[in-house]
């Protein structure tokens, strides 16, 4: 299970949130995607929940 509360990113010269208080729970055995338009921080969340991006303010499990 994966679950994320008040997910917020911003980039190190940027002045507005990539990710602005991102919430979502992913069950067992769920399949579950992020869509969305280029530049909506798809790839920054995923690397955040991962562990390759640090220093983010975020909590999740």
């Amino acid at each position: 299970m994966i679950k994320v509360e008040e997910l917020t990113s911003t980039y190190h010269a940027g002045r507005e949130p990539t990710v602005r208080g991102l919430e979502f729970t992913v069950a067992d055995g769920e399949i579950f995607g992020l869509l969305g338009p280029s530049g909506a921080g798809k790839s920054t969340t995923q690397k955040i929940i991962i562990g390759l991006l640090r220093g983010y303010a975020a909590r999740w499990r």
